[in-house]
């Protein structure tokens, strides 16, 4: 159970609570795995995704003898299509499950949001000759959002040959836009050496990946025995940033204790900057720091995470991670762990981790961020007060949900006493501050076939990227200045894409105003938050309403969810929702005119 669990030791600080205390909240915990209440094995290592057009993701290692041994570990997995409120059957995600004899442990799972899925994690499995007896970084990967998986193949394509290399506890994550990369740590037996963080990378969505390298470039020099619990984050717009903690065990210029380190890349992961602390203070605390965790909102903002051992803290970054603030406490001192990061990339951060309150018992946490990581809530408890609950994951959706999974031995009433996946949720599509989960059932349609364009452009450096809604239809009094939001729902209704235009000032004047009596506009040349630089809404003789949205930039791309890259399953609908309740909208699935690589032209039907 060492892995299921991590147990450390326990440090305790004074930490000063700061931010305001309202922030996301979230629902009582259930259960995942649908066999909790009959199984007696233990489910761990938790890891969720989800695609923000309503598919969720969550992947986990369980001693449930799938396999010929009865003691090796398999990765599983669950789906949901309902924000985490129900979950499929589990079902056993490395297809050789049946059959191999190697452990599967440390899973890692990220998607492009354009129907790719892929997964990582450690095996120790030959896989039928290809592999060693070693441990390696191994992939599968979904087309079908987590329904089918491919066979397992080595991420470290090496793994017929490197005997004497342990590779372990991966980390993989996407731009979005074709480029995927996984890192982890990596120890050579012999000749012995010392530990560091390798990666691969992949432009095919995990088919094939690059010869695994060195990330950490000092690796022959430098004087860290090792150099773990790698982290790898993008956003979006060409910048990856990875951290990791590296223990200076032979007192070098940051001292004895362990540290988190940072290394940069402009260049998809072809080459890294030279590592340097993270936390500013490396060269005079005496602290071990760990278990590090960095994500990016798309527009310029990077928070990191850590574990400094007497409580967590924090640093930001807005020039893409070459510089840090200082690290500032986050929690109250108690003692916690494990902690993870997600943003809706709409302004809202959410932390969670476990804390060891006393003896036995674990508890999840949760605190949240609405400047960037600069102040946040004072910590609440989500898990029950029932047991251990630990290892938490989270994830969001951009539209308002979030989904945070852990490890837990609370019964829930009947769900037995050995460890399981349990989940809470939040629904709250107010603090998306936009469109609605789903359709608008009650928005006015074009006035007649074809009626609405809808162009869309996509391109790296989306600098380019651009989107362009024309449409006639009908209105019963003449619009008004307000808030409006583009809404782009895909196949199975979920969100795709958003784009907002809200109220407010603009250039020193309101960003909506009247033009005439019939008629108002949105003018932004800052293209701030969204992109959208443009609205015109018209309305003319009988009842009829013309209206031109126009979004470009940086701003469409650089965040979550982002532009979908074209080409597009159809059907799609869009709706220009009001935030007093106006709505229209234009179906596309009849009159597609272009649907190729980086751009989408289409007439609604």
């Amino acid at each position: 159970m060492v892995r299921l669990w991590r147990e450390w030791a326990v440090a305790v600080a004074v930490v000063l609570f700061v931010g305001p205390a309202a922030g996301v909240t979230f629902g009582p915990p259930a259960a995942v795995n649908s066999d909790a209440a009959t199984d007696t094995q233990e489910d761990g290592a938790v890891q969720i995704a989800t695609d923000g057009a309503g598919h969720w993701v969550a992947v986990w290692i369980a001693d449930k003898a799938a396999g010929p041994s009865l003691s090796e570990r398999d990765v599983f997995v669950a789906r949901s299509s309902d924000n985490g409120a129900t979950w499929t059957d589990i079902a056993p995600l490395n297809t050789n499950a049946p059959g191999d004899f190697g452990s599967d442990t440390d899973p890692s799972i990220a998607t492009d949001r354009a129907g790719n899925w892929v997964v990582v994690w450690t095996s120790s499995d030959p896989l039928g000759d290809t592999d060693t007896n070693d441990r390696d970084i191994v992939a599968a990967r979904s087309t079908d959002n987590g329904a089918t998986w491919s066979a397992p193949a080595p991420v470290n394509i090496d793994a017929a040959t490197d005997k004497n290399r342990i590779d372990e506890r991966p980390w993989i994550a996407t731009d979005g836009h074709g480029q995927w990369i996984a890192v982890w740590q990596s120890f050579d037996i012999l000749p012995s050496t010392d530990m560091d963080i390798m990666f691969a990378r992949s432009t095919d969505a995990g088919a094939t990946w690059s010869a695994p390298a060195f990330l950490n470039n000092d690796f022959a020099s430098d004087t860290r025995y090792e150099d773990w619990q790698a982290r790898v984050s993008s956003d979006g717009a060409g910048h990856w940033i990875a951290v990791w903690r590296g223990d200076d065990y032979l007192r070098g210029p940051y001292g004895q204790d362990g540290d988190i380190y940072v290394a940069r890349s402009s260049d998809g992961g072809a080459t890294w900057s030279d590592p340097t602390p993270l936390n500013t203070d490396a060269a005079t605390d005496a602290s071990d720091d760990a278990e590090p965790q960095v994500v990016a909102d798309g527009s310029g903002n990077w928070v990191a995470i850590w574990n400094a051992f007497s409580g967590l803290e924090v640093a930001r970054s807005t020039d893409d991670g070459a510089t840090w603030t200082a690290p500032a406490s986050l929690d109250d001192g108690q003692s916690d762990w494990l902690p993870d990061l997600a943003t809706d990339g709409a302004g809202t951060w959410v932390a969670v981790w476990h804390r060891i309150t006393g003896g036995a018992q674990y508890d999840i946490e949760a605190s949240s961020s609405t400047d960037a990581g600069a102040t946040w809530t004072p910590a609440v408890t989500l898990s029950n007060p029932i047991g251990l609950n630990a290892q938490p994951h989270v994830a969001s959706d951009g539209a308002g949900h979030w989904v945070i999974v852990y490890a837990s031995d609370d019964p829930l009433g009947g769900s037995g006493v050995d460890r399981d996946i349990l989940r809470v949720t939040s629904s709250d599509t107010s603090a998306a501050g936009a469109c609605a989960p789903v359709p608008n059932p009650t928005c006015t349609s074009p006035d007649g076939t074809a009626a609405a364009l809808l162009q869309l452009s996509n391109s790296t450096p989306h600098v380019g990227d651009s989107v362009l809604w024309k449409a006639r239809t009908t209105v019963a009094a003449a619009p008004q200045p307000g808030a409006y939001t583009m809404c782009l729902y895909g196949q199975s209704g979920g969100l795709l894409f958003s784009a907002a235009a809200p109220s407010g000032t603009c250039d020193g004047s309101p960003c909506w105003q009247r033009v005439g009596s019939s008629s108002v506009r949105y003018k932004n040349r800052a293209r701030t938050p969204d992109g959208v630089d443009t609205v015109l809404m018209k309305a003319t003789r009988g009842g009829r309403l013309k209206i031109a949205l126009r979004a470009k930039g940086l701003n469409l791309s650089n965040r979550s969810p982002a532009l979908p890259m074209p080409p597009l399953d159809m059907p799609l609908r869009l709706q220009l929702q009001g935030a007093d309740g106006d709505c229209w909208e234009a179906n596309y699935a009849a009159h597609i005119m272009r649907n190729q690589r980086g751009r989408f032209v289409a007439r609604s039907d």
